[in-house]
This record gives structure tokens, C-alpha cells and sequence, in this order.
């Protein structure tokens, strides 16, 4: 089944969640400038996207790392990370 891009990229991707498509078939008609659109930082489409949560950050600066949503999750993949003498760098954010 071919991927229907009438919403772009991100309609592809909700094709893809929905299993109306497969991730082969995604791939396949991935373009140059799908890849552009997910790994360029823009706010060209602020007015229609949701925060995922707003608060005040605790360090100075951007941070960056694996979003985390759940303590409980969080501090397992710590956990991990130490049992592998890793580090993990986590974002922990409550819902708003």
C-alpha cells in the first residue's frame, strides 16, 4: 500500500501509528526534505502545536536529553545506565 502524503511527513508518521502502512513502506518514500523538516529546529507552525509541558527549567541554558514523563521510568533507566557504568542524560517533566 502506497504512503499518501497529503499532511506531509508528519500525516505519513500518523499513517504509520494508525498500521495503515508499514515502516518499509514510510522509508521508502522518504525524501530529502522530510528528513529536513524533522532535523531542523523551527517554530514555523507554533500557532498549531501543543506544548508537551511548560514549566521553569532548573539549569541556566538549553538541556537536552530523553524526555521523561514517568519518575518511575526515570529512575529505572538510571538505574540501568549505572548497572552498565553509563550515564543517561534525562529531561523529567510532569504533566501539565
Amino acid at each position: 500500500m502506497p504512503v499518501v502524503k497529503s499532511k506531509g511527513f508528519a500525516g505519513s508518521l500518523r499513517q504509520l501509528a494508525e498500521g495503515r502502512v508499514t515502516p518499509s513502506e514510510l522509508l521508502w518514500d522518504l525524501t530529502e526534505n522530510d528528513l529536513i523538516q524533522m532535523l531542523v529546529p523551527k517554530f514555523a507552525n507554533i500557532d498549531s502545536e501543543s506544548a508537551l509541558a511548560i514549566g521553569d527549567g532548573v539549569l541556566a541554558g538549553d538541556v537536552t536529553g530523553q524526555l521523561i514523563l514517568n519518575r518511575t521510568l526515570g529512575e529505572w533507566i538510571i538505574a540501568e545506565a549505572k548497572t552498565k557504568q553509563t550515564e543517561v542524560d534525562i529531561i523529567y517533566s510532569t504533566q501539565k
